[in-house]
């Protein structure tokens, strides 16, 4: 298995992809979502597949090691930023998936995956898992 691509990598391909965002956020506020663009630029550059593991297809990098690209963005445009953040986020709890479920879920190339853990849910074994 490869080594995770390193974090300044993601950092040049911010800055590379940074006045496409910029030209973006008064869309963005406007609409009061992400513009595409910025979508899909996020994609083409891996920004949402940071924490996704190698094996599944994607970055396989440390939670800590998003902040700074979370930051770089923010400071373009925070809601960029939150959204690199979220988008990022819930793959974490992904991976907590069994294997099979994971690599399932993950062999989607554009996946984005939302959601939050609520610590006023109590979590219950079930037949089957």
């Amino acid at each position: 298995m490869t080594a995770p691509t390193p974090v300044s990598v993601f950092l040049e391909r911010i800055s590379a992809i940074a006045p496409l965002i910029r030209d973006h956020v008064e869309w963005s506020q406007r609409e009061r979502r992400l513009a595409p663009a910025v979508v899909e630029a996020f994609h083409d550059a891996g920004l949402f597949r940071l924490l996704i593991p190698r094996e599944f297809g994607g970055e396989g990098i440390q939670e800590h090691e998003v902040l700074p690209m979370v930051e770089a963005v923010s400071r373009i445009d925070a809601s960029a930023g939150w959204n690199l953040a979220i988008g990022n986020g819930s793959s974490g709890f992904i991976r907590c998936l069994e294997e099979s479920a994971a690599a399932e879920i993950f062999a989607v190339p554009r996946l984005l995956a939302a959601g939050s853990a609520s610590p006023t849910v109590r979590f219950r074994e079930v037949e089957g898992g």
